[in-house]
């Protein structure tokens, strides 16, 4: 029985044929090259939280999370009503996050961020169904033409993509990725958006707390 299609046997004749080379890389790649990214990626996000006023920890280099929040919306140390967090939309295959991130994948997969919610301030799952109404229909409008997705129940989702010639440039210049190089400045206009989006989510979250 042929567990695989042609074209992934086509890419495993093509690893066997240049082994050597496809092995070196993988080593540079998931040793080097990606927890090097993953510090600027960091510190990046920690910058913009810091210059803001915000809450949160990035941690996408050791544990591939991250979490990050806005004051108003923060209640105590280990507790907000609602945060944004690192997420991939659905895929089968594990690809390599800058894959994912400069559309390289091997399937149709996006990483950026959500709007995930602290469903017992809000009413639980079932009253959040109900968020998008006639008053809220103008809101939504708003976020979806700031390019974000709704993905129900309150959730919302803002891609996020690299150019991935920034990404070889970068890398070659200076074999590290510096967290104030243009190659990041994506994340910090996906990181402006959000903020930006604050009071319209405001405007939809609020009246759905439980007194």
């Amino acid at each position: 029985m042929t567990y695989y299609n042609d074209e992934e046997r086509q890419a495993g004749a093509l690893l066997f044929s240049q082994l050597k080379m496809f092995n070196q890389a993988a080593v540079v790649f998931e040793n080097h090259i990606t927890p090097a990214f993953c510090k600027g990626f960091d510190q990046r996000v920690k910058q913009f939280v810091l210059a803001s006023g915000w809450h949160g920890e990035s941690n996408i280099e050791d544990n591939n999370y991250l979490w990050i929040s806005p004051a108003s919306w923060y209640v105590s140390e280990d507790k907000c009503k609602c945060w944004f967090e690192n997420y991939q939309t659905d895929c089968r295959e594990e690809d390599y996050l800058l894959a994912v991130l400069t559309h390289n994948a091997t399937e149709k997969t996006t990483y950026g961020f959500r709007l995930t919610l602290d469903n017992s301030i809000y009413g639980g799952v079932r009253n959040l169904k109900h968020y998008a109404n006639e008053k809220t229909r103008p809101v939504l409008e708003k976020l979806a033409a700031m390019g974000f997705e709704d993905h129900g129940k309150g959730n919302f989702f803002l891609p996020l993509c690299l150019d991935v010639g920034q990404l070889s440039e970068c890398w070659l210049e200076y074999g590290k990725f510096p967290a104030e190089h243009p190659l990041f400045d994506p994340l910090t206009d996906v990181l402006t958006k959000l903020k930006d989006a604050v009071p319209l989510f405001d405007e939809i979250l609020v009246p759905l707390q439980k007194d």
